[in-house]
């Protein structure tokens, strides 16, 4: 999705004034890139559990980290533009690579249904015909 975004964000990214178009597509794709990094790290809380939120709150230091990480991109694309005379991204844009670092929960959400379906398909047959056999 990055791929396709980094190559056609100016066709994505329309309502942009045209000069500014390709800046913006690449801050997009970077922080878009990181904010799928820092959901990756939300998912990857529980390896085989669907539902990682659960027991979030548990873990202050975590939660924080993440608040931290977020706040920490957020703050170097403001300073940024100051440094580099660089495009810095509006809410819009920031909304738009929120929704993009976002489609990786349901994409790791997917791929643990596939493999706890696998998973206790091929092996929970397996465990019944030792049992049976004991």
């Amino acid at each position: 999705m990055l791929v396709t975004f980094k190559f056609n964000g100016r066709a994505v990214l329309g309502f942009i004034n045209i000069d500014k178009q390709h800046a913006v597509s690449k801050k997009m794709t970077f922080y878009s890139f990181v904010l799928c990094q820092i959901f990756s790290q939300v998912n990857s809380r529980e390896l085989e559990k669907i539902n990682v939120l659960k027991g979030i709150h548990r873990k202050p230091r975590f939660s924080l980290a993440m608040i931290f990480i977020f706040g920490l991109q957020v703050s170097f694309n403001e300073v940024a533009h100051i440094l580099v005379v660089d495009e810095r991204l509006n809410l819009a844009e920031w909304c738009v690579c929120l929704l993009i670092g976002a489609v990786s929960c349901p994409v790791d959400s997917a791929a643990k249904c596939a493999w706890n379906l696998v998973k206790n398909r091929h092996f929970g047959s397996h465990n019944r015909t030792t049992s049976a056999v004991s």
